[in-house]
């Protein structure tokens, strides 16, 4: 099956979100512009009478359109947190084995296998290409090679014999990550 990135299309989705944004904002000022240029000059009020009815419409149908394209580009955006949600889910029984290690043993685990978990592409799913414990504990969650193996970095830290969990490391870009990972 065909997976699509979700980090590299949501660039052309921000840029093109952005332009049509910002088109509908000027065509939309320019049509009010030529409806105050129409009322005050006679000249130009009849010029579209006889020639120019479809450049008025235009100048308000044309914002229109590319308001509501804007609109619906911009509702693209929030399905990226649930790839980076789901990511993130799979790594928690990598977290939890990792806690475990460390509990039992008073070190953190450097390996899948010592950390008792299956081998890192094993640990997959339709976003993510796999997840593996590294040094340290340092749970690494690598996304499909389609989007250029953007990884996620679990990096943990003990703090009254518990472990914590740090997730802002790897090369997932920050803004497609939730609020507590940035």
């Amino acid at each position: 099956m065909y997976k699509i990135c979700i980090p590299e299309n949501l660039r052309v989705i921000d840029f093109l979100s952005s332009f049509f944004g910002w088109t509908a904002l000027i065509a939309f000022a320019l049509g009010i512009l030529s409806v105050l240029v129409s009322f005050v000059s006679p000249k130009v009020r009849e010029a579209i009478k006889n020639h120019n009815r479809l450049s008025i419409g235009l100048a308000f149908v044309f914002p229109v359109v590319a308001l509501v394209l804007s609109m619906y580009l911009q509702s693209q955006l929030p399905f990226v947190r649930e790839v980076f949600t789901e990511s993130l889910s799979l790594a928690s029984a990598g977290k939890n084995a990792v806690s475990e290690y460390f509990a039992r043993h008073g070190k953190l685990p450097s390996s899948n296998e010592q950390a008792e978990l299956a081998a890192p592409g094993e640990i997959s799913s339709y976003w993510t290409d796999s997840v593996s414990v590294g040094e340290q504990g340092v749970i690494t969650i690598t996304l499909v090679e389609i989007c250029d193996s953007h990884t996620i970095v679990l990096t943990p830290s003990i703090e009254d014999a518990r472990v914590r969990w740090d997730c802002r490391g790897g090369t997932l870009p920050v803004k497609y990550r939730s609020s507590s990972c940035r």
